[in-house]
């Protein structure tokens, strides 16, 4: 056994794993193009009631015989950095987030760009993995020998890949593996493992071109290349519950993105993918994807309360699909975002209320402040209000009993006070329950009329993680309420069940 901890934070012990192959084993990609045995036998009994969609409730995935709200704070390079000079330890990052309420992490299988990062920030990357084989002859941008991507690593995916997704699922974590990034930028393409100075396959690619667009398709050194890579991560995934295939991170022509969705579908029956709708021509909403990855979309910024407002009515609008939404990128600092982290307890809230799922991106796993890539600064986890953001979020969902699968979003029942700035969304349930999340105080109105009788409300503050008293609220009229102060709160208003007579 062996414990790892973050000083402060009261974690799990978790036995180590040994696995797999020796290390340096490699597979020939050509194998797996064809049928691949999974070398960890049948799926576990009763798998069939893992990870699934269930048509009753779409818009939030079951998981065993539960419903899911998922959140997350995670970095996706953990499979590349997996343990380093600067502090980070895998399973540490694991334990973290189980602690805090935390249920979803969004992971690159393999680094597809940023070689030249890793040369220049050596001590966060120390001891850096690809799903590909380093052979030469040749050097790589970053001063290893150049990739042969006709041959796999077996050791990363016995080694980290199935021991990560192993150590999630014993902590109740759902893992979504992004097989692919964008490298359409000229400067990207260049640090990536498709440049020609960085492998040995001669695949005629040249900076500028992408990797992912619809071409790819009638690249069939290319194609065998990304196939027998997707082969191999569904093959080694094949008993693991928890997984998200995500297509790829904001790349992807329509074309190359469904020809994807259909083959992991095809190598792993019932598998839930997902695919995005920021930089590709694809549209989730209307493709054979089973969940949709959103992002900021038409490239708004992520500062303000109103940026919230904004996405959270396009997430919304994606209901029209039918389709979970995991908003599983935002972060701060970087592309124009604030550094301010109640950011992120405004934007979880927007999606909860909006019924969709959050991931927020957290840079400091690996640069320790999360500002800068500057080595001085060792691995840390995120700060005490992100990981609060969304341990309080969960504890409303527990503690309030909050059903809320069952619900929708209904801001049209939501009226201002003319005195109120207040800005805030609604989730209900029509009968049972009606969750407010208040983003700045003030004043507003809830219609109640089309409902009866007495209902309870609770005040609940998302910073301290606390209900307020009950108070009674008689409904048929339209109900005004006061925040307790300016800041963001949240109302749960619940049916009182009848008195028996």
């Amino acid at each position: 056994m062996r414990l790892s901890v973050w000083p402060g934070l009261n974690l799990l012990l978790w036995a180590s794993i040994s696995v797999g192959t020796a290390e340096g084993d490699l597979t020939e990609v050509s194998a797996l193009t064809g049928s691949f045995q999974n070398e960890r036998g049948a799926p576990p009994p009763g798998m069939a009631s893992g990870l699934r969609v269930d048509p009753a409730a779409p818009f939030h995935p079951r998981y065993g015989d539960r419903f899911q709200l998922l959140l997350g704070a995670s970095d996706r390079a953990a499979l590349t950095i997996w343990q380093s000079e600067k502090g980070f330890d895998w399973r540490r990052y694991l334990e973290v987030l189980a602690s805090n309420g935390f249920n979803y992490v969004r992971q690159d299988v393999t680094a597809w760009i940023g070689l030249g990062g890793m040369r220049d920030h050596a001590a966060q990357f120390s001891r850096p993995r690809w799903a590909f084989a380093r052979t030469g002859p040749g050097t790589a941008s970053d001063g290893g020998p150049r990739f042969d991507l006709t041959r796999l690593d077996e050791g990363y995916f016995t080694e980290r890949l199935v021991p990560f997704l192993a150590e999630a699922e014993r902590l109740g974590i759902i893992v979504e593996l992004t097989l692919f990034e964008d490298c359409s930028r000229r400067r990207v393409f260049e640090d990536s493992l498709y440049a020609e100075p960085n492998n040995v396959n001669q695949l005629g690619l040249q900076p500028g071109d992408d990797p992912h667009a619809h071409p790819a398709l009638r690249n069939a050194r290319l194609l065998a290349i990304q196939e027998g890579y997707a082969a191999r991560v569904t093959a080694a995934t094949a008993r693991c519950s928890n997984v998200i295939y995500e297509i790829a991170n904001e790349t992807g022509g329509a074309q190359w993105i469904e020809h994807f969705v259909d083959f992991i579908h095809r190598r792993r029956p019932g598998a839930l993918v997902s695919a995005g709708e920021m930089s590709t021509s694809y549209d989730p909403a209307r493709g054979r994807c089973d969940l949709i990855a959103k992002h900021r979309g038409s490239g708004r910024a992520y500062r303000t309360v109103e940026d919230v407002a904004r996405h959270r009515e396009s997430l919304v609008a994606f209901r029209r699909a039918g389709k979970p939404v995991l908003h599983n990128e935002f972060f701060l600092f970087a592309n124009r975002s604030t550094d301010d982290p109640d950011f992120v307890r405004w934007m979880f809230w927007a999606d909860f209320t909006g019924c969709g799922h959050a991931n927020f991106y957290d840079f400091t796993w690996w640069r320790g402040t999360g500002k800068t890539a500057s080595e001085g600064a060792r691995s840390q986890p995120p700060p005490a209000a992100v990981l609060n953001a969304g341990c309080w979020l969960r504890r409303f969902v527990e503690e309030g009993q909050v059903r809320f699968w069952a619900m929708a979003p209904q801001d049209e029942l939501l009226g201002r006070s003319e005195d109120s700035q207040s800005m805030a969304f609604v989730l209900g349930r029509p009968g049972e329950a009606y969750v407010v999340y208040v983003l700045a105080g003030g004043r507003m109105r809830l219609d109640l009329r089309t409902e009866s009788g007495v209902w309870s409300a609770r005040w609940f503050d998302p910073r301290e993680g606390k209900f307020g008293l009950a108070f009674n609220v008689q409904s048929g009229r339209k109900e005004a309420f006061k925040a307790p102060d300016e800041k963001d709160w949240t109302l749960l208003l619940q049916k009182t069940k009848a008195e028996p007579k």
